[in-house]
């Protein structure tokens, strides 16, 4: 069967680890170069029970054999079971079963390289910022996106708590 092996950094991406971690299903969805922005808001860490698809201006749908929701800006969503997981140091090692699919006909008519030039393909690096923390780059064939950056992000990096993010912004006088 399809199945994938996925990295999450326990702190990088608490909530994405703890849900894998003690669930037994999720959907995997793939995101264009289009909605790359919005994939860092799901990866802060918002208190429990916020939305971070909603923070991030996405929208959901029901799957139809897990309970987790897809996403529709998402042109591919694989819904997977988790079928391993394991812990080694600083992230978590979880291994999907894909038990169910669903994918947009626009990208069914794409050739090979329509479709590679739309996902974004590898992480690049972990560019340091001016506050002293790092900016997560991804490649893709060759160009680089960097995600947010303050004030859409704690100045230490995307990776920092809630509490931190709105510290900043209320040091720089974006809340009061």
């Amino acid at each position: 069967p399809y199945t994938f092996c996925l990295h999450i950094s326990i702190n990088g991406s608490p909530h994405t680890y703890r849900n894998l971690k003690v669930g037994g299903d999720c959907v995997v969805g793939l995101p264009g170069r289009d909605i790359v922005r919005e994939t860092w808001f799901t990866a802060l860490p918002l208190p429990r029970g916020i939305s971070e698809a909603e923070v991030a201006g996405l929208h959901t749908f029901p799957s139809r054999f897990v309970q987790a929701p897809g996403i529709v800006e998402c042109s591919v969503n694989f819904e997977c079971t988790v079928e391993f997981k394991k812990d080694y140091h600083t992230h978590g090692i979880f291994f999907l079963r894909v038990i169910g699919a669903s994918i947009d006909d626009e990208v069914l008519s794409l050739d090979r390289e329509a479709v590679i030039r739309r996902y974004p393909t590898y992480e690049v690096d972990d560019a340091p910022n001016r506050f002293g923390g790092s900016i997560e780059r991804l490649g893709v064939m060759g160009e680089i996106i960097e995600c947010p950056q303050f004030p859409l992000a704690p100045k230490a990096g995307w990776y920092q708590s809630f509490e931190r993010w709105m510290r900043d912004l209320a040091e720089e006088k974006y809340l009061d």
